[in-house]
């Protein structure tokens, strides 16, 4: 009982610091909650949202491949849908991104 209520705490804390924009706060909150519950999806996406933008994209899709790799193993499952929308949204080309030079054809 104690540890669900110190999941719900953490997961509370966890958003109310994002939504206030204190990002490497909510980053720490959310592994601290990865620890206690480290199959919990809704904290990894938070947590890949943040990661990306406190550490970078590069970071992120480390942490979404370990994620995947982790889910197979202990669940033979793959990531739900919500996640792989995150995960996919880390991995497209941004508006900042520059596009690959086109090739001559001479």
């Amino acid at each position: 009982k104690l540890h669900n209520l110190a999941i719900e705490t953490f997961d509370s804390y966890s958003k109310a610091l994002a939504e206030k924009g204190e990002q490497r706060r909510a980053l720490a909150v959310c592994e601290a909650l990865l620890a206690l519950d480290p199959l919990r999806e809704s904290t990894h996406r938070l947590l890949l949202t943040l990661d990306s933008a406190v550490n970078g994209r590069a970071s992120a899709l480390a942490r979404a491949h370990t994620l995947k790799i982790m889910l197979s193993g202990e669940l033979g499952v793959s990531p739900e849908p919500a996640t792989m929308q995150v995960i996919e949204s880390l991995s497209a080309p941004t508006e900042h991104s520059t596009p690959a030079p086109a090739r001559s054809s001479s």
